[in-house]
């Protein structure tokens, strides 16, 4: 599971829904389609610490509920939390400070981390 949120790479269950767009879930390019303004957007987290809030928790940002958390696991490669979450476009920018269950995280650039070829 942590693999695959550090790949950034969403799962049908929990991270993707009925009626969410490629473009909300961040696949357009993959998929060869146009690019629309979503908005919403799965966007990656990283913890300020090891504690991975509950999956569905909402998320805050300037204590308005901004998103919700959909995976979230703990990165021993990264020494804490990563999650995909859910957010408003407009909460959805590289840094933007998110608070999930009073955890607190920053919006990451997904993939939050490239295993080494060997």
């Amino acid at each position: 599971e942590i693999a695959r949120i550090e790949a950034g790479v969403p799962a049908f269950t929990p991270d993707l829904e009925t009626g969410l767009t490629p473009a909300e879930a961040g696949l357009s390019e993959v998929l060869g389609l146009p690019t629309e303004e979503p908005t919403r957007v799965l966007s990656a987290l990283l913890f300020e610490g090891s504690e991975a809030p509950p999956v569905g928790t909402p998320a805050l940002a300037d204590e308005q509920v901004v998103g919700e958390l959909r995976s979230c696991a703990f990165s021993f490669a990264l020494d804490a939390a990563a999650g995909l979450a859910i957010l408003n476009r407009n909460r959805s920018h590289l840094g933007t400070a998110i608070s999930v269950g009073g955890a607190r995280a920053l919006v990451a650039q997904r993939p939050l981390y490239r295993r080494r070829k060997t």
